[in-house]
């Protein structure tokens, strides 16, 4: 199964460690969709999860300290 997430953020700016946030919506997600019953399939003990994830950024700039997106 596929799933296709388009964000919308309210700075033009994310962390390079970017990662840890994705991973942050997923597992939000995961507790609050009926009522978390998925939650502990993946997070309830210590195993390999059954997913993976990437990110497509668009147009972006890496700086030392953060990625910034472009304006349009």
């Amino acid at each position: 199964m596929r799933l296709v997430l388009d964000m919308s953020v309210s700075k033009n700016t994310l962390p390079l460690e970017y990662r840890r946030s994705i991973i942050s919506f997923i597992k939000k997600a995961l507790m609050e969709y009926e009522g978390g019953r998925f939650y502990s399939q993946f997070y309830g003990e210590c195993v390999t999860k059954n997913f993976s994830f990437g990110a497509q950024l668009g147009e972006v700039i890496f700086k030392n300290d953060c990625i910034m997106g472009s304006v349009k």
